[in-house]
């Protein structure tokens, strides 16, 4: 089932649900980021890639998440529209 990172589920399970989906389209799994988190030393900093595509923040995976959930339930609306025109004829 879900994969969350330091198995804490967001407190909604639509939001939960939503984050497993995306993890297992996208391969990228959520990390709740603890607001107490220490900042990396200026050398780890100046080694950090910054294409890195791990350090997102939990409304980060959130807004991309629903986006997803969006545009899936745009590709939904319109194949329906399409079937329901076709079986109208």
């Amino acid at each position: 089932a879900g994969q969350i990172a330091n198995n804490e589920r967001p407190s909604s399970s639509l939001v939960a649900r939503i984050l497993d989906e995306s993890a297992q389209r996208t391969g990228h799994f959520h990390q709740r980021k603890s607001k107490y988190q220490a900042q990396l030393p200026k050398s780890d900093a100046l080694q950090w890639d910054a294409l890195e595509i791990d350090r997102f923040t939990e409304s980060d995976v959130l807004a991309h998440s629903l986006g997803e959930a969006i545009a899936d339930v745009a590709t939904a609306s319109a194949q329906l529209r399409t079937t329901i025109a076709r079986l109208s004829r």
